[in-house]
């Protein structure tokens, strides 16, 4: 892929209205809940990084494998899996993804258990014009390789978009007419 920029595709990976760094970590920065991209190029090829944002569902790592399961009680859990229920297997950890929170789930207490889509939205990515995808997806190649991106400046990044909080607005001015605004003292 010779265009696309990585620096204008760091700025994208940690623009708040996508939202990359809430799911997915670099370094020790960012969300847990999809897979962890530090080396994103070198355990996958450009055209399977292009395709997992084009079509998130095409093709799930097995680590990245979300599943619905149905527990005897009528709990439904939706979430990651350690382990199988192979025949001399009793148990499993259940992860849930925003947390990674573990559970042990005993294989008798589980109903059915399926596999489910994977969490990245689908359509995230094609909302993207054509220019920001080409950034997006050279920040992801260039991410594994060496001397290609400033580990650092990308650490503080995805860092600085992950301690995001709401801002806090004095009101100072109060209503003309009080008795029209009964409840101009409550808090919002």
């Amino acid at each position: 892929m010779a265009s696309g920029d990585a620096s204008r595709g760091l700025r994208l990976f940690t623009r708040a209205n996508l939202a990359c760094f809430s799911c997915h970590q670099i370094g020790e920065s960012g969300g847990r809940i999809g897979p962890e991209l530090t080396e994103s190029s070198r355990t996958r090829s450009a055209v399977e990084l292009a395709e997992s944002l084009l079509w998130p569902n095409q093709t799930v790592a097995a680590a990245s494998q979300p599943y619905k399961i149905q527990l005897d009680d009528g709990t439904v859990l939706s979430g990651y899996v350690r382990g199988s229920l192979g025949d001399s297997q009793s148990s499993l950890v259940w992860i849930e993804p925003s947390t990674r929170n573990e559970r042990v789930l005993e294989k008798s207490e589980i109903e059915q258990m399926q596999p489910s889509a994977s969490l990245m939205p689908v359509g995230l990515f094609d909302a993207l014009p054509v220019s920001e995808q080409a950034d997006l997806l050279r920040f992801l190649i260039d991410l594994g390789k060496p001397n290609t991106l400033d580990r650092k400046a990308i650490d503080s990044a995805v860092r600085s978009a992950s301690t995001h909080s709401p801002i806090r607005f004095e009101w100072g001015a109060l209503p003309q007419d009080s008795a029209r605004h009964p409840l101009q003292q409550e808090h919002v």
